[in-house]
């Protein structure tokens, strides 16, 4: 799942995230459906990081797909969330999910292809054959049993509102967005005054992030490569969706176009922006959960 809706400017809650993974892993454990726990995954890989730090001590209140700003917004577009909501603080909204984080469940995931196997204790691997529930049974005797399960994964590109979303896996991938990050004393989310030092830890505080580049592209998603960075050797960085800790990126040809920011966010995503075949560029795309400011809505680009 994104962290909003089809609408890439929208913005949705953190507890939304978190209720969804909930919500989801309920209905698979009811009905047995493997979909609900790919949507869980979607939700616990995506939405969840994207609004938190990876220190765990600043978290956003709502996300947005297209997220180009982080601080106090000039205008608030919310009906019922202050307009300090999409900053990276202590408090930034009703501090209801600080604390809250859901448990997860391994089974065989609807993204995997028919080449997904498995190999026990060093043996001949053979193809995973899942129930409907994604469930793969296994026999085990007595005595220690070694399982290595293979999950090979494709790009999957997704359609929404005539722009683009890329997946590979369980993971979204973004234009992460280079900024300028600078931090003061956490508010109070009512009034936006400061908090006394007896309420806030030394570690808490707000932040706000102001991009420093360009952001505005539009990709061909036909051009995708998938790349690994020097990470995928010894063991992964904890946490893994710091910057620059997820050990694959994917890279995609790209155009700047003409798209405007609206209020502090993204506005609606140019519809085929047409661009020229000599202003092509690569561009780097990461897992959402580990871009701060990113863009993982994107129009498709009309070369001529």
């Amino acid at each position: 799942m994104a962290p909003a809706t089809r609408y890439a400017e929208a913005q949705s809650e953190l507890c939304m995230a978190v209720e969804s993974i909930f919500s989801y892993a309920f209905l698979y454990r009811i009905h047995g459906d493997n979909s609900f726990e790919d949507k869980a995954e979607l939700a616990a890989f995506n939405a969840f990081p994207a609004a938190m730090s990876p220190d765990w001590c600043s978290h956003q209140y709502v996300t947005q797909t297209n997220q180009i700003f982080s601080g106090n917004l000039t205008q608030n577009p919310f009906f019922n969330v202050v307009s300090y909501a999409n900053t990276y603080g202590l408090e930034p909204n009703f501090p209801c999910y600080a604390v809250n984080h859901p448990q997860a469940y391994a089974k065989i995931p609807g993204w995997t292809t028919p080449r997904a196997n498995i190999e026990k204790n060093g043996g001949r691997s053979k193809i995973v054959i899942p129930d409907d529930p994604g469930l793969h049974h296994i026999a085990i005797l007595l005595g220690t049993t070694t399982l290595t399960l293979e999950l090979p994964m494709e790009v999957r590109i997704t359609m929404r509102n005539s722009s683009v979303s890329i997946y590979y896996g369980p993971l979204l991938y973004a234009f992460d967005i280079p900024y300028t990050e600078t931090h003061h004393q956490p508010l109070n989310w009512t009034d936006r005054k400061p908090l006394s030092d007896e309420e806030v830890h030394l570690k808490s505080h707000d932040y706000v992030l102001e991009p420093t580049e360009l952001w505005q592209y539009a990709i061909d998603p036909h051009s995708i490569v998938v790349e690994k960075s020097t990470s995928t050797v010894g063991d992964l960085p904890n946490p893994i969706f710091a910057k620059d800790a997820p050990p694959v990126f994917l890279t995609v040809d790209a155009w700047k176009i003409a798209w405007l920011a609206d209020n502090d966010t993204a506005a609606w995503p140019a519809i085929d922006p047409v661009v020229g075949k000599d202003k092509k560029e690569k561009i780097k795309l990461v897992p959402l959960g580990s871009g701060r400011l990113h863009i993982a809505q994107f129009p498709v680009a009309k070369p001529q």
